[in-house]
């Protein structure tokens, strides 16, 4: 139960931000100019840190032009992503990127507002600056067995030139008048390195543990090869095939090495209009190569509703599913049906 906790914790710490100068300028279509720090563009939504307001959310669609001398990473609709300056003069729907300060220097091509889907600032700062995430907390209850359940997850994503890496962490204990205390827990991790047209390679790790499932730990490690097919303002669709190596400690079977197929189909969709709606969906495949038949497989469905700015209300199902479990008598399947209240950073 303390590892819940503590990794809640860790999570909740990266929200510190590194307060960078206030020099970027927006300029809305409407004509109004807003200065601040551009903290990134995702998802159709432009962060915006300013002194007086905080952390404004402006939709992408109604910005005019955007000056900066923080060095961006810029991605557009097709996959290309470009490096620079955003602080040469640029027609309205437009910006031009430079590789440095000098204005002799010969600027990129213009890039069209309406093509970019993300902006990443790269600019020299700490490392926590370039991340983002989210965590949230679960606790329910009934009189009947006297059933507790706390429920805690989170997320961290960080992103540099030509590379991200994401670490989860989903975690619950379930305790009952009449049954033992069931835990379970899992952390993963994803490294990609981005290629052209939206390829990039990656590289995960993972361990898991589930009472459930009479499973002590397992711990998986291995690469492979996936695509982003849709990118846009409001959803996304990636898909990674590849190979991992498990190790599997079980109860009553003691421990079990396989290597095995990686399937992941991941959807997320995004709805910027107050109030923001954040939906995702997960599905992870691994047909073993090792034992004839097996099929293990990963769902986690997640949905997230704001309720005031950076707070939102989660309801979440995950389920996992062995069909031939290294333990006989272990369950071939768990899943869980949790809500919670979260904090996105």
């Amino acid at each position: 139960m303390p590892a819940l906790f503590v990794a809640g914790a860790l999570l909740l710490a990266c929200s510190g931000a590194h307060a960078a100068p206030k020099t970027d300028v927006i300029i809305l279509k409407n004509g109004d100019r807003i200065t601040g720090e551009i903290k990134g563009l995702e998802r159709g939504i432009l962060r915006l840190s300013t002194d007086a307001a905080g952390t404004l959310s402006i939709e992408w669609p109604e910005v005019a032009r955007i000056e900066t001398k923080q060095y961006l990473e810029v991605e557009q609709l097709d996959g290309d992503r470009s490096y620079g300056h955003a602080s040469r003069p640029a027609e309205p729907g437009s910006v031009v990127l430079g590789t440095d300060d000098d204005a002799s220097a010969t600027p990129q091509a213009p890039l069209a507002l309406d093509d970019i889907v993300r902006i990443t600032p790269l600019s020299e700062g700490r490392w926590i600056d370039h991340i983002d995430g989210h965590a949230s907390i679960g606790l329910s209850a009934a009189s009947a067995n006297d059933n507790r359940q706390v429920t805690l997850s989170g997320d961290m994503t960080y992103r540099a030139p030509e590379r991200s890496w994401t670490v989860t962490y989903e975690g619950a204990r379930t305790e009952s008048a009449n049954n033992p205390v069931s835990d379970r827990q899992d952390v993963d991790g994803i490294y990609r390195w981005l290629r052209p047209e939206r390829w990039f390679w990656a590289a995960t790790a993972g361990f898991t543990s589930n009472d459930e499932l009479d499973l002590n730990l397992r711990s998986l490690a291995g690469v492979g090869r996936g695509r982003y097919w849709v990118q846009d303002a409001n959803r996304a669709f990636g898909t990674i095939g590849g190979l991992v190596f498990t190790r599997e400690h079980y109860d009553a079977r003691g421990r079990q090495e396989s290597f095995e197929a990686l399937l992941q189909f991941q959807y997320e969709y995004f709805r910027f209009q107050d109030p923001e709606v954040d939906l995702s969906l997960e599905l992870n495949l691994f047909p073993s190569l090792t034992v004839s038949g097996r099929l293990r497989s990963e769902l986690t469905a997640k949905a997230r509703y704001e309720l005031v700015k950076d707070l939102y209300f989660e309801l979440s199902y995950i389920r996992s599913q062995d069909n031939k479990p290294v333990s006989e008598d272990a369950a071939q399947n768990d899943w869980s049906l949790n809500s919670s209240l979260g904090y996105k950073f």
